[in-house]
């Protein structure tokens, strides 16, 4: 995924 923070830091980075 993107580097977007759009949803919450902590979801970007599991998601990630």
């Amino acid at each position: 995924m993107e580097c977007t923070e759009k949803r919450s830091p902590l979801t970007v980075l599991i998601v990630n």
